[in-house]
């Protein structure tokens, strides 16, 4: 019997499926701030309801990416791809016609539950390729296309359907998906690491003790936090909300380079350095929008910020999937990015509260230098005694 090798070859297959189950497994984040508006106009709601189902949905994709990280060895990527964009599929549609808030509660978290059993599964199979950093460039670069797509086409279609004009999208790429998901592959490699820490499982709970995946979610604390109040920052430099619109535009446009650019910086400097520099791109765009300075300075915040998302996680899902080969790190890493992510719109809330947009970009920058200081940790960042 043959040994298993620790990597998959990438070809047209593996493209294809990477591609396209990216759109899908992302299309929770890139669609909420949409759905969010159109169910609120639609179904005359409380905007603070549309914000819980967001909120539900996110912490459900998060339990769903750690449950998968245990299960990479039970499961095919095939079966998992399956599973989750049926989930992604059924949710969305059912979500474009209901009209119920408890239903329309349940539809979200399994949607949710969907995404992140793809995020998670996407992850791992990208990081026992060959070439993870130039898949998951790929990855990024497409999911960056797939929201400018978003934004330029469902508030048109919106305005003539309503919720089935963004989540219609939504079930157009699961059913896309669905036709590709036979071209993940059948069978991952195991790594003689993943082999030899099998006999020795340990609790879920240790992957919150893990200082690469704590830093990940800290640092999307500031990141997503900063980001939920970008567009606030430049109606209170007193610009227009389609002005804001265009330079945030301009920058998802720009974002399109981060990834390339993230891959090309980790080759030659190392994929620490890189989530740094990533890290002070993101710092120095949020302290220009945030702080009492010209309002001039709001349009290079706007235009770099999403390069610098885009810049970090690549950089950073790369670095998990070098750190542990057996890719348990990599698939829970969208649990920790989504609950970051839920707490950090909330967290910065309260700093406005308490100081306004410039506290706002100073907590920002508190959360980076804390990720900072956890990522360079001694270089085993605790791995050894975890996995």
């Amino acid at each position: 019997m043959t040994a298993k090798k620790d990597y998959s070859r990438i070809d047209r297959n593996t493209y294809i499926a990477v591609i396209i189950g990216s759109c899908v497994a992302y299309s929770g984040l890139y669609t909420m701030p949409l759905w969010i508006g159109v169910l609120t106009d639609h179904l005359q709601l409380d905007p603070a309801l549309p914000g819980y189902m967001g909120s539900f949905q996110l912490l459900m994709a998060a339990g769903a990416a750690i449950w998968v990280s245990g299960k990479i060895t039970s499961y095919s990527a095939v079966q998992l791809a399956l599973w989750g964009t049926s989930l992604v599929l059924i949710a969305n549609l059912a979500s474009a016609f209901s009209t119920s808030l408890p239903l329309l509660f349940l539809f979200r978290g399994l949607s949710g539950i969907g995404e992140g059993i793809l995020l998670a599964n996407l992850n791992v199979t990208i990081s026992r390729t060959e070439n993870p950093d130039r898949l998951f460039a790929i990855s990024q670069t497409t999911i960056a296309l797939f929201g400018i797509s978003l934004f330029a086409t469902a508030p048109i279609l919106m305005t003539g359907y309503g919720p089935l004009g963004i989540f219609g999208l939504v079930v157009l790429a699961a059913v896309l998906a669905l036709l590709t998901a036979g071209f993940f592959p059948s069978a991952l490699p195991i790594s003689s690491q993943e082999t030899s820490t099998k006999k020795n499982k340990k609790s879920f709970a240790l992957l919150f003790t893990s200082l690469p995946l704590l830093a990940l979610g800290i640092l999307f604390i500031g990141c997503q936090g900063g980001w939920a109040y970008l567009e606030r920052m430049g109606v209170a430099k007193a610009y227009s909300t389609p002005q804001i619109g265009q330079f945030i535009m301009i920058g998802l446009v720009i974002s399109l380079l981060g990834p390339f650019a993230a891959n090309r910086f980790s080759a030659r400097f190392g994929h620490r350095c890189s989530i740094i520099l990533g890290l002070a791109i993101s710092g120095l765009a949020v302290l220009l929008a945030s702080q009492n300075i010209s309002a001039d300075y709001y349009k290079i915040s706007a235009a770099i910020f999403p390069f610098a998302t885009l810049f970090i996680v690549t950089s950073f899902l790369g670095y998990l999937a070098r750190l542990d080969v057996s890719g348990k790190l990599v698939a829970s890493a969208p649990a920790f990015i989504n609950l970051g992510g839920t707490l950090g719109p909330a967290f910065m809330g309260f700093m406005l509260s308490a100081g306004g947009y410039p506290f706002i970009g100073i907590t920002v920058i508190v959360t980076y230098f804390i990720a900072v200081g956890l990522l360079l940790y001694p270089a085993r960042n605790g791995l050894s005694n975890e996995m």
